[in-house]
């Protein structure tokens, strides 16, 4: 089964300080234009504030491993009913070293879509389902300067900024989905000025 050829949802989970998480990416649609699930944090949230991200949280020692874990996260962020998911595999771990969080993607077909919003306005404060056709325009990639001198790929699309972790996974799914456009990878942007455009969109 190729991932192209089916609707998928990918849960990733989190490591920081032994602290388990979990980040949810939802694909549903055709084959030739899924839509991913992204969620903007809560403004009152200690880390990431207002930021758009993946739906995520942290292991409870109820939780059957990592995996579960994202499946329940999810259900009670967005409401993605965990009965509806098949879990295909985990993906190669990441390491973020600006936060020090360790990140392994869960590959899994969402079998059964279902409506998902904000159910937990704490944590979230809006759900966006955004097309990887929307992602993949040109207009809407950029490249942004991260600290100690890295370049990484950035979005803005949909009156949101998707940076960070969230961009690179975006990214690279794009690559190897077969769904990346030709764009402008010399257009570079520092953090403020990036937020400040798209605060004004």
């Amino acid at each position: 089964m190729h991932y192209k050829e089916v609707v998928l949802q990918v849960i990733c989970t989190t490591l920081h300080r032994g602290t388990y998480g979990t980040c949810t990416w939802t694909y549903q649609g055709g084959p030739d234009d899924p839509d991913l699930l992204f969620i903007q944090r809560s403004k009152g949230l200690r880390l990431h504030a207002g930021q758009p991200g993946f739906p995520g949280g942290v292991i409870e020692a109820a939780d059957q491993g990592p995996v579960a874990a994202a499946l329940r996260e999810a259900a009670e962020e967005v409401g993605v009913d965990p009965h509806g998911v098949d879990v295909l595999g985990t993906l190669a771990e990441l390491f973020i070293p600006p936060t020090g969080f360790q990140v392994i993607p869960v590959l899994a077909w969402w079998r059964q879509p279902c409506a998902v919003s904000p159910v937990d306005q704490g944590e979230v404060a809006a759900v966006e389902r955004i097309s990887v056709s929307e992602l993949a325009e040109p207009s809407a990639r950029l490249m942004m300067h991260r600290p100690r001198g890295i370049v990484l790929p950035a979005f803005r699309v949909r009156g949101m900024l998707i940076w960070g972790m969230t961009a690179a996974l975006v990214d690279r799914l794009l690559e190897l989905g077969g769904w990346e456009r030709p764009w402008d990878a010399s257009t570079v942007v520092n953090p403020l000025s990036a937020r400040v455009e798209t605060d004004g969109a």
